[in-house]
């Protein structure tokens, strides 16, 4: 994971709390997962990685929001996919 992945957001967003980020804020990293990438290669994605750095730190939105690339690539219907949902 690169450096400025690992920089953590300004704060947590908690609707109804605290101020949405911008928007596009997490565009680059997201675009680490793409259609067509195996699950190992979704698996080692600046996305995944990041999203579960930021899990683990307790911004859950932003994680959430890093996960969704990564759980879009993934095979409809797959035991993988099921699993990134929950």
């Amino acid at each position: 994971m690169t450096g400025a992945a690992r920089d953590v957001p300004e704060h947590a967003y908690v609707p109804g709390q605290t101020a949405r980020h911008a928007e596009g804020r997490f565009a680059p990293i997201c675009a680490t997962a793409q259609l067509g990438m195996s699950t190992a290669q979704l698996a080692q994605s600046e996305a995944f990685c990041t999203g579960l750095y930021y899990l683990q730190r307790g911004y859950f939105w932003e994680a959430h929001e890093l996960f969704e690339p990564v759980w879009m690539a993934l095979e409809e219907g797959s035991e993988e996919r099921r699993l990134l949902q929950a």
